[in-house]
């Protein structure tokens, strides 16, 4: 229920001037991929089925990752969606 409450905010905030914290979202991402997984952006987008360079722009901020992507990459690592959209700190 809580994943589907933060993907909803998550769309509901799409069609605003600044749709979300994207920032914060791959700050997130880069975050779980060195920290948790240890990881390099290739391995983890190739096995998200993405490709490196999409997601290498992901993280230097010359692109901003669609929910689709960022949906695909929860599920082929396996956090939970809504550690990336909210901000626990």
């Amino acid at each position: 229920m809580i994943k589907d409450k933060a993907k909803e905010e998550y769309l509901k905030n799409l069609h605003r001037e600044k749709p979300y914290d994207a920032e914060g979202i791959v700050k997130r991402l880069k975050q779980l991929r060195v920290e948790r997984f240890g990881v390099s952006q290739y391995d983890f987008a190739v096995y998200a089925d993405i490709r490196e360079k999409t997601y290498s722009a992901y993280e230097a901020g010359r692109s901003t990752p669609p929910i689709e992507k960022l949906v695909m990459l929860a599920n082929s690592w396996g956090f939970d969606f809504e550690e990336i959209l909210c901000d626990k700190e």
